[in-house]
């Protein structure tokens, strides 16, 4: 059990990545529905005229998805939602501690817990999460946008 000066725990990185995996998993099944929505929305635009949903806001994309699909298809692509969730935030929150904790550990005084520090760790692990998260993201876009019946 590490401690830090102030004796707080010091989280491993696998505690980082496993307690950030768990909360995007909550939060990408919690979220599904609005973003099954967004996507479609966004998608909708770039469909013939005749093929379009034409919601008028994410209201009534929620309210028509229910009502003429089911209540299942507010849950489609729940599975790489959840997926790309836990990817996305473990990369933004664990690479981040762990990245500022590395810099401020072993820069020997060079980098020290402030903006600076901050800013590029912030910057690296938002490249982190969109690496990790990007293939993911494809394929859950794919699912949430198909016409019903295509990949079930």
């Amino acid at each position: 059990l590490e401690m830090d000066p102030t004796g707080k725990k010091v989280f491993t990185l696998w505690e980082k990545c496993a307690s950030a995996m768990l909360a995007g998993a909550a939060g990408g099944v919690a979220g599904n529905p609005m973003d099954v929505a967004n996507v479609r929305m966004q998608a909708d635009g770039r469909l013939p005229p005749e093929q379009r949903r034409g919601y008028r806001h994410v209201f009534n994309a929620l309210a028509r998805m229910n009502r003429e699909e089911g209540f299942t298809s507010l849950y489609r692509g729940l599975l790489p939602n959840v997926q790309r969730a836990m990817l996305m935030t473990m990369g933004q929150l664990a690479s981040y501690d762990e990245i500022k904790e590395q810099r401020i550990k072993r820069s020997n005084g060079l980098f020290v817990d402030d903006f600076i520090t901050y800013s590029i760790s912030s910057t690296l692990a938002g490249g982190s999460a969109t690496i990790l998260c990007q293939p993911v993201d494809v394929i859950k876009t794919r699912i949430m946008s198909a016409p019903p019946g295509k990949y079930s």
